[in-house]
Order: structure tokens, then C-alpha cells, then sequence
């Protein structure tokens, strides 16, 4: 049964698959939309704010891959840039705020299928004077540094002069939140500093402004065209306002329309002369118009969509949360930048300084693998950039190898603040060498695994054979004082996901050394010099391999989290669960640390990334310990439980996961989604447990194959993938018995 309402209230109307579709304007859930309206273009982004809202300066949020600065020595935040999209509306020289008058009709709609917000309202000032506003913004998919909005105000019931002024707001803030998410920070401050301001025509203007600390070096400019003409423009500087009035004599029900183009460069870029650059954007934009501008972004939406887009008969609901999931993921990857990845709110929130975690590795990383390779490269050639920086952190940590940090940068210094966090959820540099491994089975992308994978790969082993300890008395080494992703498990010893893939992360330094010595054996020796590598450490792995502890109960096939897991206190959950509301605000998280409850997927999520080492009874006994103590206090785990559901054949269970994955940011199900952004692992999770898990795909023997287990009201399933360089379309008909599945190459 389709259900237009979401499951906390938010209400979208009729079902559009390709948009989301607000009708009613309500202040209390202006973040929520602020969220849910994010547009992005992988190189920049923002919230989708309504231009004349008054908002705070740290509310009003545009981003820029990359663009970090200090808020503490060794710690930044990701900065949030001058706003490029303020709008003031004055009638006859007094200020009209849209949102201070009665509204008489209110829509606005995110056009996935375009990248294209788009509000059209009618509002009632107080001298009775009807006025409609229509906006709409993007980020040119074409054109990385450009964005563009478009302005009409039509006066119905009066004639007048209007005035708009389109600008660039360098009031922009930061509000840093710290990383206990029990805290709020009421601190604000301000990251960059104005270097210049250029009225250089009467309706463009350039800024140029530098982050205090790490010194980036950004040029934004701006103009303002009236495609119909008949306006005067003039540049203006305003308090930290600057920009252009647009003014023009308006008769009832006639308008007045305006065009702006934005263009942003940062010394990042590696351009010699960024505000040259971005003046001869917006010169060549406005040259070609708004509708051209929107085609060739369109284009390039049309050709993500061609291979990313997932086609059901038979729900709504769960088709248009897919489609909301993949436009995010795509709108927040800087596709061709390998010196960026994507933090855990992309481009949509500065939540956790928006730094990278493991969620892109092991979450998000398979849509892109899968849809667009070249992206997902990218991705890992950003750890292969930061190598040098997980090394020094190993050696800080009196440590081999290289370890990559919890939370990082563009620089790849850890950002982590809490110990029990940052040095003890050791399991991102494991997840890191499972991602090339996973990158390279699905891609065949030898030449990226010899000359970058297969350093990671090793430097990486080396870590985990110094971060075992061997224990002389039961000759048995011991993963000691580790957090796996059940961050409700404390500081434990012997967690079974973190030994398990480093195993694995053991298993696949030695397969890439052998890899270089047959197929790059020059490198080798050079590599093996350059890092000092002695061929009798492969010994010891190997002895590690042998004689790491795994707890596993053979009379139960069962995989236990770790040592500690049955000596934690029994907790009725149904006692202070509070529906989808995280425990943590209602018990302590210290004492949450002694209870037998878990955050989110740990074994389960191991088995889901290693489904060839386990028998289908262990995956089972895993389901019925775990699945009904796990809280789901991570917006990562319903993802995991659904595919994990589906792979048991566990019908309803998969379908009640994935909805909850699907439409975690859409029906704010977490209640967080406002005040801290799309939750980008979880659009991943979704996408995973949607392809992998419901729609069964899977390897073997180098050959894509699938064992759906759809539910029975989906009628049809269709999506593209790519697989060995090969796209190849995937049709599930559910729609006769038995069910069938075709999958063919296509030309």
C-alpha cells in the first residue's frame, strides 16, 4: 500500500518518483527542508535555503570540496563559504521578507531527474499587495565552478517599482559541533577573510576572500542579467553584502525577471589566476543564457541517470526514496578530484567537521564502483594521496606501516577528539584495503592496483601485524583494546569484525606483493627499498593468520562480537527505546558501554562483506543473537539488516529494513536529518541493500548473476550496472510466477 505520509510526519502529497514536492510552508521544519532540498555538483553545494529566509550566518550553508580550516591547532571544520544565493526583494524601496507576510499559495520541488530546485509562492504584504516570487537554483553538472538561479517577481493587484538585490553574503559562519553528540557548541566563527571586493560592470562583482588558517585562496564572482531587459543594474557593497540591484517600473501582472550566474575557483584548482577564471565563467554563462546552461547540466544528469537510475513497478514510495538516495550520492562526489572524498553529510552539512570516515569505503563506495568507476577511483586515490600521512600516524602511534585515521581532512591528519574513538576504531584501515580489493574484483582496474592499490594494500598489512599482540603463554595473538562498529561495545578485546578483516587485510598484502613481483617487479624492488621491507615479515603475518583469536562458538555456529560480549547486563530494550530515537539520550553512553545491546551492524555487517566465509547456518545463528539487541542507533545499520534479511530470505524483515534505510532522510525517521544533513552512508546502505540484497546480485566465477528476493507487490525491477567495464542491464519480473530475471550486455 503506497503511503504519502512519512513516518514522522512529513508529508510530500501525491507521490512524483522524480521529485520531491513541498506544499505548505511551516518555520519549525524550514531546517528539515533546508536538508532535504541540498543540491550539489560533487565540486560544490549547498543547503536548499530559501534566498530572502532570514537565517543565521552559519545557517545559510555553501560548500566546496576541500575547503577546510582551523577551529583548534591540528583540528578543522569544513567552511562554510560566502553565500553566493542572498536575495533581498524591496517594493517601491521598502523591504518585502516573503516568509513575514501571508502566504497565500506555497510549492516548491526538488527535480531530481534535472538537479533543479524550483518554488513558485504568492504572498499578501501588509498593504493588501499580492505578489508572486518563482526561484530556481542549480549547480551546473557540466560546468563544475558554475552555479545559477533564476528570479521572477509579478506584482497581480498593483503596479510598482521593484527592486532585487542578488548578492554574495560573506557573513557566513561556522557553528563547530562537537564530536559527543550529547554537546551543542553556541561558538561562532567565522573562517575566511575578505581580500578583495571588484565592482567591475554594473552588474558584476568579484570577492575574494582566504581561510584564515589554511590559507586557500577562493574567488567568487557574480553577475545579473535580465533576459528581457528593461532593468537597471548597479553593483553595491552593503555591510559584508555585495552584489547588484536590479530595479525596473513593473504594471500589474507584468514581471521582472533576473538571471544570475555564480562562479567559484579556489587555489585548489591549481589555476594561476582564480578570479580571472571565475570572471570569464560567468561572462560566457550569461553569454549562452540560462536555458543553455540548463540543457548541457541536464545532459549530464541524463547520462548519470542512464546508468545510476533503478526503474520499479509496483511502490512509490520506495522508488522515489532510491532516487532521492542515488541524486544525493551523485550531487556530492567530486567524480574527477582524487584529492577529496565525501564526509559523512557530503556537501549538504558541516556535521562532524565534515570529515571522511570509513561510511565511503564501505558504504557508499559500491554505487560508484558500480555506476560510474572513474568516481570510484577517485575516491580511493584520496587514501593513496594521504598514505604518507596514515604512515606518520602509525609511527605516532609507535606503530608500522600506515593507519588511517577515524576522522580526516583533505590531509589526512586525524580529526578525532575522543580517544576511546580515535585510536581504538582501528577497523577503517582494514575497511580501506577490503574497498581496493572490492574496487579492483569489480573493475579489473590492474594498472590503478599496481601502481596504487598494492602500496595501501601492504603498508596496511604491516600495520595490523604490529597491531596484533602476541600472547607467549596460549601462542595466539590478540587484537587488544579495540572498538568495532558496535561503538555501544566500549573498548573490548578480540572484536571479531576488526580481527576478521584484518586477517583479511593480511591476506591481501601478501597477494599484492605477489602481484607486483610478477607483473611490476622493478617497482617492487624499488618499493620494497623505499618502505624497508623485509620478506621474513611475510612469515609472521602468515603466523598471525594462524593463530589469531576468533571467538566462535561451534556448537551455536556462531561468530561472538568479542570477548566481553556475554559478560555485559541483559537489557530490556522495550523499557526505554523510545521508537527510532537513539538510546544515548536516554541512557548514558558509559553505561550503555555494560549492556548487551549493540549501536549497529557488527557481525552482520562483517558476513555482508565477506558473504563467502561463512556457511548460510552461521549467517543465521549471526540473525537470531544479534539482529533483535541491535538498537539501530547508526544510521548505517538498517541498510546492512535489510540485505542481510533478504540474503536469509527473511521477506518482510528485508522489506521493513530497506524502507527504513530508503527513507531515513525523507521521512526524517531519525529526527536529525534538519539539524545535521543527508546521511550519506545510510543512502548507501540503501542502494547496497537494495541491489545486492533484494535484487540478489552477485559474483561468480568472474560472471554477474542474481537471486532476488523481491517482495511479491514489486512487479518489475530494472537498473543498469557495470561490471569488468561492461554495463550490462539487469530486468526482475515478479509479476508471473516464477519470478525471472534477465541479464544481458548492453551495446
Amino acid at each position: 500500500m503506497v503511503r504519502n505520509k512519512g513516518v514522522a510526519g512529513v508529508s510530500y502529497g501525491s507521490i512524483n518518483t522524480w521529485k520531491l514536492i513541498e506544499k505548505e510552508y511551516k518555520p519549525e521544519k524550514a531546517l528539515l527542508y533546508d536538508s532535504l532540498f541540498s543540491l550539489g555538483n560533487g565540486y560544490m553545494g549547498s543547503r536548499g535555503f530559501h534566498p530572502e529566509e532570514n537565517k543565521e550566518s552559519y545557517e545559510a550553508m555553501v560548500f566546496i570540496a576541500g575547503v577546510y580550516d582551523y577551529i583548534k591547532a591540528g583540528i578543522t571544520d569544513f567552511v562554510n563559504t560566502p553565500n553566493i544565493f542572498y536575495i533581498n526583494l524591496y517594493i517601491d524601496g521598502q523591504l518585502l521578507n516573503p516568509f513575514e507576510c501571508n502566504i497565500i499559495d506555497y510549492d516548491r520541488e526538488l527535480d531530481m531527474k534535472n538537479g533543479v530546485l524550483y518554488r513558485k509562492l504568492t504572498v499578501r504584504d501588509s498593504k493588501e499587495r499580492d505578489t508572486v516570487i518563482e526561484y530556481s537554483r542549480f549547480f551546473s553538472l557540466k560546468e563544475k565552478h558554475l552555479a545559477v538561479t533564476r528570479y521572477k517577481v509579478t506584482p497581480l493587484n498593483y503596479s510598482g517599482e521593484i527592486t532585487v538585490l542578488n548578492g554574495i553574503d560573506a557573513a557566513s559562519s561556522n557553528n563547530p559541533i562537537p564530536d559527543d553528540q550529547l554537546k551543542s557548541d553556541s561558538e561562532v566563527v567565522s573562517l575566511f577573510d575578505v581580500t578583495s571586493i571588484n565592482h567591475y560592470k554594473k552588474n558584476s562583482v568579484s570577492i575574494g576572500f582566504n581561510t584564515k588558517g589554511t590559507n586557500i585562496h577562493m574567488s567568487e564572482a557574480l553577475c545579473v542579467v535580465s533576459p528581457e531587459g528593461g532593468v537597471e543594474h548597479d553593483s553595491i557593497s552593503l555591510a559584508k553584502i555585495v552584489g547588484i540591484k536590479s530595479t525596473k517600473k513593473v504594471l500589474k501582472g507584468s514581471s521582472i525577471e533576473l538571471d544570475t550566474y555564480s562562479a567559484i575557483y579556489t587555489s585548489r584548482d591549481g589555476i594561476a589566476d582564480i578570479e580571472k577564471a571565475s570572471k570569464e565563467m560567468i561572462a560566457d554563462a550569461s553569454l549562452r543564457g540560462y536555458r543553455r546552461v540548463l540543457r548541457d547540466s541536464e545532459e549530464e544528469w541524463s547520462l548519470k541517470w542512464d546508468i545510476s537510475s533503478i526503474d520499479i513497478k509496483g511502490d512509490d514510495l520506495l522508488e522515489q526514496g532510491l532516487r532521492y538516495n542515488i541524486f544525493q550520492l551523485i550531487s556530492s562526489n567530486s567524480q574527477h578530484d582524487g584529492t577529496v572524498s565525501i564526509g559523512a553529510r557530503g556537501l549538504t552539512h558541516s556535521r562532524y567537521k565534515g570529515c571522511y570516515f570509513w561510511d565511503t569505503e564501505i558504504f557508499m563506495l559500491p554505487f560508484y564502483i558500480y555506476t560510474c568507476p572513474e568516481a570510484a577511483k577517485n575516491l580511493l586515490m584520496f587514501r593513496y594521496n594521504t598514505l604518507k600521512a596514515a604512515e606518520e600516524n602509525a609511527r605516532n602511534q609507535n606503530l608500522s606501516g600506515a593507519r588511517y585515521p577515524w576522522m580526516c581532512n583533505t590531509d589526512g591528519i586525524e580529526q578525532c577528539e575522543t580517544w576511546d574513538i580515535g585510536f581504538s576504531e582501528v577497523h577503517i584501515t582494514a575497511d580501506i584495503a577490503y574497498a581496493i580489493e572490492n574496487y579492483y574484483n569489480i573493475t579489473g582496474d590492474i594498472e590503478f592496483y599496481l601502481d596504487y592499490g598494492a602500496e595501501i594494500l601492504i603498508q596496511t598489512a604491516r600495520y595490523w601485524a604490529s597491531r596484533f599482540t602476541y600472547d607467549l603463554r596460549n601462542d595466539l595473538y590478540n587484537m587488544l583494546f579495540v572498538k568495532g562498529p558496535n561503538e555501544y561495545g566500549g573498548v573490548t578485546l578480540n572484536n571479531t569484525y576488526t580481527t576478521l578483516l584484518a586477517l583479511y587485510n593480511l591476506e591481501l598484502g601478501k597477494k599484492a606483493i605477489e602481484m607486483l613481483k610478477s607483473n611490476r617487479r622493478s617497482k617492487w624492488i624499488d618499493m620494497k627499498s623505499e618502505m624497508g621491507f623485509e620478506e621474513s615479515e611475510i612469515n609472521l603475518w602468515n603466523d598471525i593468520i594462524t593463530k589469531a583469536k576468533v571467538n566462535y562458538d561451534e556448537a551455536k555456529n556462531l561468530y561472538i562480537e568479542d570477548d566481553n560480549f556475554y559478560k555485559l547486563e541483559v537489557l530490556d530494550i522495550s523499557a526505554y527505546k523510545k521508537g527510532e530515537e537513539p538510546l544515548y539520550k536516554t541512557i548514558c553512553f558509559d553505561r550503555l558501554q555494560r549492556y548487551r545491546v549493540i549501536k549497529q551492524a557488527d557481525v552482520i555487517l562483517l558476513m555482508c562483506l565477506l558473504p563467502d566465509k561463512f556457511s548460510k547456518l552461521e549467517m543465521k545463528a549471526a540473525w537470531d543473537e544479534y539482529e533483535s539487541i541491535t538498537l539501530h542507533d547508526s544510521s548505517l545499520s538498517y541498510g546492512t539488516h535489510a540485505q542481510f534479511a533478504a540474503w536469509l530470505d527473511y521477506k518482510e524483515e528485508a522489506y521493513s529494513y530497506l524502507m527504513k534505510s530508503i527513507r531515513l532522510d525523507i521521512d526524517n525517521i531519525m529526527n536529525n536529518t534538519g539539524k545535521e544533513g543527508i546521511h550519506f552512508a545510510a543512502a548507501g546502505a540503501s542502494w547496497q541493500a537494495f541491489i545486492f540484497g533484494i535484487c540478489g546480485i552477485y559474483i561468480r566465477d568472474h560472471t554477474l548473476l542474481a537471486k532476488p528476493c523481491l517482495p511479491d507487490h514489486i512487479k518489475d525491477v530494472q537498473f543498469k550496472l557495470i561490471y569488468n567495464d561492461r554495463k550490462y542491464e539487469i530486468k526482475i519480473d515478479n509479476s508471473h510466477k516464477p519470478l525471472k530475471t534477465n541479464i544481458s550486455t548492453v551495446d
